[in-house]
């Protein structure tokens, strides 16, 4: 879509206004262009509304007759929905009151049986005790029964009594014959009775044999000789055996709560008479412990003290066979009314309540939930609203026509009550869930009706809002009338057919034109980022797309402001193009100032984000080559069609950015005649040397440069990005280095208190001030030993724990405490300080060895949770967080106060230090300061966070001392002990082992972990070797330089360009590669320890071909430089070998 189509009518404008700075940014023709889209979007939203207007007028009629029928349905809804629901709201009152009905008759059936139960086992066991008498011929009252706790023990079971007792009758005339013969028996009947119900004496107490030798009965004063009665009924025989002897010889007809009922039982010959309720907690006491009587029970409801008891007498005759011959003894037993209602119900059926009565006053209630019966109090607690619903039961079994009027006896009966808790089991949901079901199928059907109608406006509209989305997205992506074209349904069509269709037989379909345009008036642009490939390598593939993405999207921005028509992005190359779709006579002008822009966006980007993707991000530019001329652009259908562009013109564009200097823009003839015809000679300044491009000859070109001081966008822009403020910590390269090497260290820390937490669940997931601080004792005294000695040949790793993997929280979770953060800066930038300005050994030098670390550290297989054997794999590196973070520490300090000579040079010399240490001095050395610095006090709650126990200290020193040792490649018994420690933890196959060597297998791991880390940092330390060829170039320079400094004063003997060529092909041949095929012989590193193999290859070649050139370039810089300095001049520097 050319200018020769017609369109550039459109933009009639005056010249003046197109190139005049201060309304170029805001002119006639992007005003223009604005308005011209905001009709456009109006065209849309109104065919939008006339479309939907005549849907509506068409549907409306219909809609009404809809809202008739749905109103007649709602009201049919809920009649149905109200007679549904009461219907079965009264069927389950129905089933309610049908089971209670039945329920109600089972409690009562099974009481009254209880009770005839009760009444028999009585009958039967007088009866059993007077024929012993009988039987024996001895004389009453003069007869204690033997056997009597066998009998007992059954009636017991049987009548669910807790304690019976029988009584002789003992006249006025008979009490002191009885009362010795009770003492000279008594004791007889106390082991009798234990013997026969504990099968044993033992239980019997000596200190609570308090028997009392004559009838007694209680008095306000105790017990007292009881001489004034006709009769008497004195305790002898129990069962169970009291626990306290003195209830022997009590006159229960003293009683006054008992003898009202004795003399009833009397005159009623044989009926069995109750007591009123009585407590009963001095009974038990006598009989059982606390323990023993509330095992027998439920507990208690809050506000009461004891269970309902009452005691149940019944008479003995003389005769078994004579109902009416006389009384001779009273049997009397304690029962609890719980007993009597448990298992009256089956299991599941709760909530019945049973009220009992007597003519005597008392009255309680029981709640029987299944088997068991819980009393609920003294009165009657059950649900007044089910009255209408109660059975009444009379307990007072009797076959005496007197009973009932005979006084002193106590009369029961128990009333049945449902409750709220019985009723909610037949009081279901299904009534409200059926009644819901019916309302909703009512509803579904009404909403359906006018639902239908509106999903069809809906459908409507958005079909028509669809096709203006899409016809916008494809407006943006593509010119108007590609656009259009590509929106007719044959030409989708086509598109299918020809990208689905990919054999090479089949014929093109030729029944639709191709899909592209001209366009005469065009500038377009190619900006590569400048040491993007050596930057990358050294990276991690996250870290390379967060640059990518975050540039990109700056970028996009910044082109969608100033109406820029992005093109495409080819790795690290942005292509953006001014005229298309929509052709502009400005084009080259916006093109210009979008340059620019993106140049100092990118600039500052870089400086910030140098401080999360680390060293050498800040030195990253764009290299920007721009040209102006026809191009053609259309879409080549086939798989992933896109909109493209061809042409001579990107060919030069091309060209252009190739022949760019890195920081700069390079812009084409034809571009700057664009320029200087718009009044902007002073952005431009001519390259001196032409261009060679294939086909075309030599080119000429201009520089892009400086930004008008009317480019108000680019300032407003840049203002917007960042302010000085925010920016300011990206001013000093060491800054950033500091703040990168903090974030890497924070990221550390919070992996090993997510793993301190996991192991410790009750451990919070944030440090504060108040944790415990350890004084880590790291640095050995100045007069002390050497670390020399410390350097282990087996460092014990923890072992894998699958639980704690599975239950650590994610790391980025963890919020560290502000002062531990703050001693961490303050103690990283205390060791950048430590760092001498060594041109090599320097602090950014450990931060590329931190980074080159941080990698290897990342592309170790990293087993999956709970996976031991892929923790073997990796020889358990990967599940300590503490390992990690004494790799990375190793990589920060290991250079500490590095003097830019050698370990031989310095002993040599014979320095302090090297008095001190002997060998690997700058190591040593290094080791002290740094460990010194983190004793200091100001830096515990750091050293804190790092080590919380003994052993993660000792651990943490010996990885650092092995790990900083391990950079000392020199020193001959260093290198042996490594060699024969690879050897033995990977090669052992090569030969028998020894008894004495043969290890565990935890042992083994260790090993290997332990000599695998050593060569990690020492991969790390020469990684330049092991990167792109420009990584390695840039170090090597620098490593060259720092040399010949120590070279000319005075502190090396050999000058290093005599050696340095021949001396890398023998590092490289003898330690670097090597070294690389180590760390693929591991097999721990996954992907990199081969990208290190082949980029040392690559460079050892590439140093063989080019490596004398190299040498005679830094040898020319270096002298440069020193005339430099000599004149007062800046030289260049090794960066731009």
């Amino acid at each position: 879509m050319g200018i020769q189509n017609g369109k550039a009518s459109s933009e009639v404008v005056d010249d003046k206004s197109v190139f005049d700075d201060e309304v170029s940014e805001v002119g006639s023709i992007s005003s223009l262009e604005g308005t011209m889209e905001y009709v456009r979007a109006d065209e849309q939203k109104n065919q939008a509304d006339a479309l939907l207007k005549r849907a509506a007028k068409d549907t409306r009629r219909v809609r009404n007759w809809r809202l008739i029928v749905t109103f007649a349905i709602l009201v049919t809804a809920a009649a149905v929905t109200a007679v549904t629901f009461t219907s079965l709201r009264k069927e389950e009152e129905y089933n309610f009151e049908t089971a209670f009905e039945q329920f109600s008759l089972t409690v009562a059936d099974s009481a009254i049986q209880s009770r005839k139960d009760l009444r028999h086992a009585y009958q039967q066991l007088a009866n059993t005790i007077s024929a012993a008498a009988e039987a024996s011929g001895a004389a009453w009252p003069f007869f204690t029964m033997p056997l009597y706790q066998k009998y007992a023990q059954d009636f017991l079971v049987q009548s669910r009594t807790e304690l019976i007792s029988f009584r002789n009758l003992v006249r006025g005339f008979e009490r002191e014959a009885f009362e010795k013969f009770a003492e000279a028996n008594y004791k007889q009947v106390i082991e009798e009775a234990h013997m026969i119900r504990w099968g044993d004496t033992s239980r019997i107490n000596p200190e609570k044999a308090n028997y009392t030798s004559y009838i007694w009965e209680r008095t306000t004063e105790g017990p007292a000789r009881d001489i004034f009665r006709d009769y008497y009924f004195p305790t002898l025989v129990t069962a169970p055996p009291p626990r306290d002897y003195s209830i022997y010889m009590w006159n229960v007809g003293s009683h006054p709560n008992y003898q009202p009922v004795v003399d009833a039982a009397w005159k009623l010959g044989n009926e069995t008479c109750i007591t009123r309720l009585l407590h009963y907690t001095g009974a038990s006491n006598t009989f059982f412990t606390k323990d023993e009587h509330d095992a027998m029970h439920d507990p208690l409801p809050p506000g009461e003290k004891e269970h309902p008891h009452s005691f149940f007498f019944h008479p003995i005759k003389e005769s078994v066979t004579d109902p009416n011959s006389r009384l001779v003894g009273m049997m009397s037993g304690g029962a609890p009314w719980d007993q009597s209602l448990r298992g009256l119900l089956p299991d599941g059926v709760n909530g019945i309540h049973a009220v009992i009565e007597n003519n005597c006053g008392d009255i309680f209630t029981y709640e029987i939930n299944g088997k068991k019966a819980d009393f609920l109090g003294l009165s009657d607690k059950h649900e007044a609203k089910f009255d209408r619903l109660k059975h009444e039961v009379d307990l007072a079994f009797h076959s005496h026509p007197d009973f009932a009027t005979t006084p002193g006896h106590c009369m029961y009966k128990m009333t049945v009550y449902p409750t709220e808790k019985f009723r909610a089991e037949y009081n279901t949901s299904t009534p409200i869930i059926q009644s819901i079901i019916v309302a909703a199928t009512f509803v579904v059907i009404a909403l359906a009706f006018f639902i239908y109608d509106v999903a069809v406006a809906h459908r409507n509209r958005k079909l028509i809002v669809d096709a203006s989305r899409a016809n916008a997205i494809v407006s943006q992506l593509f010119p108007g009338d590609i656009a259009d074209k590509m929106m007719h349904p044959s030409t989708r069509e086509s598109l299918k057919k020809v990208g689905s269709d990919s054999s090479e037989s089949s014929p093109r379909d030729r029944s639709s034109k191709a899909l592209a345009e001209l366009y005469l008036e065009t500038s377009i642009m190619f900006a590569d980022i400048s040491g993007f490939t050596a930057w990358s390598s050294v990276r991690s593939p996250d870290q390379v797309f967060e640059l990518l993405e975050t540039v990109y999207r700056h970028f996009d921005e910044i082109a969608k402001n100033r109406g820029v028509f992005k093109v495409e992005t080819v790795g690290d190359c942005y292509v953006a193009a001014t005229g298309i779709p929509t052709p502009r006579r400005d084009h080259a002008l916006v093109m210009a100032r979008f340059a620019r822009e993106i140049m100092a966006r990118m600039h500052l980007l870089c400086k910030k984000l140098e401080e999360s993707l680390g060293p050498d991000t800040g030195d990253l530019n764009l290299r920007i080559g721009i040209h102006s001329g026809p191009v053609t652009a259309g879409v080549l259908r086939g798989d992933r069609a896109r909109f493209q562009l061809f042409g001579d013109s990107m060919n030069v564009t091309s060209r252009m950015e190739s022949s760019c200097s890195p920081g700069k823009i390079l812009v084409s003839k034809e571009f700057s005649s664009l320029l200087q015809a718009a009044g902007k000679s002073s952005w431009l300044a001519e390259r001196k040397d032409s261009i060679n491009a294939k086909g075309k000859g030599e080119l000429t070109a201009f520089w892009l440069i400086g930004a008008s001081s009317g480019d108000r966008r680019s300032a407003a822009s840049a203002a917007s990005f960042g302010s000085v403020n925010e920016l300011g910590a990206c001013g000093d390269r060491k800054d950033r280095l500091v703040d990168w090497c903090c974030q890497t260290f924070e990221q550390l820390l919070k992996q090993i208190v997510a793993r301190r937490n996991a192991l410790k669940p009750s451990a919070r997931s944030s440090w504060s001030s108040s944790l415990t601080v350890v004084k880590t004792p790291v640095s050995p005294p100045m007069s002390g030993g050497n670390f020399f000695s410390e350097v282990r040949e087996i460092i014990t790793l923890p072992e894998y724990d699958a639980e704690a993997e599975t239950k650590e929280c994610d790391p980025d979770s963890v919020v560290l405490d502000e002062q531990v953060a703050k001693e961490l800066r303050l103690y990283v930038s205390k060791i950048a300080d430590l760092y001498r300005p060594n041109h090599f050994h320097g602090f950014e030098h450990a931060a590329h060895v931190l980074m080159s670390i941080v990698k290897l550290m990342q592309r170790i297989v990293t087993p999956k949770k709970g996976d031991e054997s892929e923790d073997h794999s990796s020889y358990g590196i990967t599940n300590d967080p503490l390992t990690w973070f004494a790799c990375a520490f190793s990589g920060l300090i290991h250079d500490v106060d590095h003097v830019g000579v050698s370990n031989a040079q310095l002993i040599k010399e014979n320095v302090p230090i090297a008095q001190k240490y002997k060998k690997s001095v700058a190591e040593q050395n290094s080791l002290a300061l740094s460990f010194s610095l983190l004793e200091e006090q100001q830096f515990d709650h750091f050293r804190a966070a790092i080590c919380s126990t003994p052993e993660e200290q000792a651990r943490f020193r010996a990885l650092v001392v092995n790990g900083v040792m391990a950079t000392d490649i020199v020193d001959k018994e260093l290198k042996g002990l490594r060699n024969a420690r690879w050897a033995r933890a990977f090669k052992n196959d090569e030969g028998p082992e020894e008894e004495s060597y043969r290890e565990t297998q935890r042992e083994e791991i260790n090993r290997k972990a332990t000599i695998v880390i050593e060569h990690l940092i020492q991969a790390s330390d020469v990684s330049h070797m092991m990167q792109h060829w420009h990584v390695y170039r840039k170090w090597n320079a620098l490593f060259f330089k720092e040399c010949y400094q120590a070279y000319k004063s005075g502190r090396s003997a050999a000058d290093p360009s005599t050696f340095w060529y021949k001396g890398e092909i023998g590092f490289f041949d003898f330690y670097i590669i090597p070294l690389a095929k180590k760390l693929k012989e591991c097999g721990v590193f996954g992907v990199s320890s081969g990208e290190y193999l082949q980029y040392a290859q690559k460079n050892r070649d590439e140093w063989v071909a080019r490596g004398e050139e190299e040498v005679a370039e830094m040898l020319r810089l270096v002298g440069q430089e020193a005339q430099d300095d000599t004149t007062g001049e800046k030289g260049g520097t090794p960066n731009a070998i």
